[in-house]
């Protein structure tokens, strides 16, 4: 038989010179890669049997351990990025507070250039170019007939409100 056996897998005797006794065994490798008979169907053809890794499915997916670190990955990024976000949020808030302070008081200072008289409110500055943005309450106090302060509050800032005085002309 291992003469059969050495001929057939050589290629010299074909299945069909194969006695009938012998034709209802077929030629499998298995997964070292040898030879071995293997009983089969009559005029079944030699094939090699494939090995193991060779008849799984491909792998489709990701595995737990790749998830876990992508989310892993992700969570550390969202911890880094989330309070750095809220701070710059709160840092341009307060940089509109003072962007309305500022024109707030460019406006009535070109309204007393005009007028001689400080604005009684800030209604009266809208025609020389002042408009609150939005959610960002401004309110004048008259303090002398030349002097004045400004106040811009919003919440969501580094602090709830900022004032502007006009005898120093900062913003606190």
């Amino acid at each position: 038989m291992r003469w059969l056996r050495d001929k057939v897998t050589s290629g010299e005797i074909f299945a069909s010179a194969v006695p009938k006794f012998f034709s209802s065994f077929a030629l499998a490798y298995d997964r070292l890669g040898e030879v071995r008979w293997r009983r089969g169907e009559i005029g079944m053809k030699f094939h090699p049997v494939k090995s193991f890794s060779e008849r799984t499915k491909p792998k489709d997916g990701f595995t737990l351990v790749e998830t876990l670190v992508v989310i892993a990955v992700i969570g550390l990024l969202a911890a880094i990025a989330i309070p750095q976000f809220m701070r710059y949020r709160s840092e341009a808030i307060d940089a509109e507070m003072k962007s309305d302070l500022r024109n707030a008081s460019v406006a009535i200072e070109a309204y007393y250039a005009k007028q001689s008289v400080l604005p009684a409110s800030l209604a009266e500055i809208a025609g020389y170019g002042f408009q609150p943005s939005g959610g960002v309450t401004v309110s004048l106090v008259i303090v002398s007939t030349t002097s004045y302060t400004l106040n811009a509050a919003t919440p969501g800032g580094t602090q709830p409100s900022f004032t502007y005085d006009s005898t120093t002309g900062s913003s606190h």
